[in-house]
């Protein structure tokens, strides 16, 4: 078969075609089809790294608000331990809210997380008492003690308790009930002391680290004749 036979032959055009086919195709591939893909990737990247940006400055600002707020609890803890009275007020400062004669469900109205965000509200088994902790910054421990047999579940009285660990002098939770309310109106032997406080109610003190309101009228079955 001549050359010239040869290029006008079937197969020879068929394979020109294909040829002629794959080189558009390639053409196309790189002139338009890779650069349009190339660019919707970047556009991709970009997208991508603008949103990147976007959350490390909600979290630079989360961070900063952490801080802050840390700051803040730091200072209010400062306050707690060294204001934790009003004078004449038995409740202490900040927690003034749930009062004896409430209801039980006070305790968990006022103990939100919004308002105490590290408070632990604790309801024991047999529901005589609540023990709420961390929520003061010296009284890490306060029990609300209920009357069972009513069905409004007031509390009777009130445990104002600091942790066991509390590195301020000994004497301290003293001078400060003191400098509110006076000298002790009853110390019948050793570390038992008593005062009567404002709203009807009895400050009860046997130790350094805590105290016990009680409702004007009554006392602590242990104490003292």
């Amino acid at each position: 078969m001549t050359q010239e036979n040869f290029k006008n032959h079937p197969i020879s055009i068929a394979s020109l075609a294909v040829v002629g086919t794959i080189a558009i195709g390639i053409l196309l591939y790189k002139e338009v089809i890779l650069p349009t893909h190339t660019l919707s990737l970047k556009n991709e990247i970009s997208a991508l790294k603008s949103e990147v940006n976007k959350l490390n400055a909600k979290v630079s600002s989360l961070v900063k608000v952490e801080v802050k707020n840390k700051a803040l609890l730091n200072r209010l803890a400062l306050q707690e331990k060294g204001n934790l009275f009003s004078v004449g007020n038995p409740y202490p400062i900040g927690l003034e809210q749930v009062r004896i004669g409430d209801s039980l469900s006070k305790v968990s109205d006022v103990y939100t997380l919004a308002s105490y965000p590290n408070a632990i509200v604790k309801i024991q088994k047999e529901s005589s008492y609540v023990t709420v902790s961390n929520a003061h910054a010296f009284f890490e421990y306060i029990t609300y003690y209920i009357d069972e047999k009513n069905t409004k579940l007031p509390i009777t009285h009130i445990s104002f308790n600091a942790s066991p660990i509390n590195e301020l002098p000994k004497g301290f939770l003293q001078e400060k009930i003191i400098a509110a309310f006076g000298y002790p109106d009853s110390n019948p032997k050793g570390e038992y002391y008593s005062w009567d406080s404002n709203f009807k109610t009895t400050i009860y003190k046997i130790d350094n680290d805590g105290y016990t309101l009680i409702s004007e009228g009554y006392r602590l079955g242990f104490w003292p004749e």
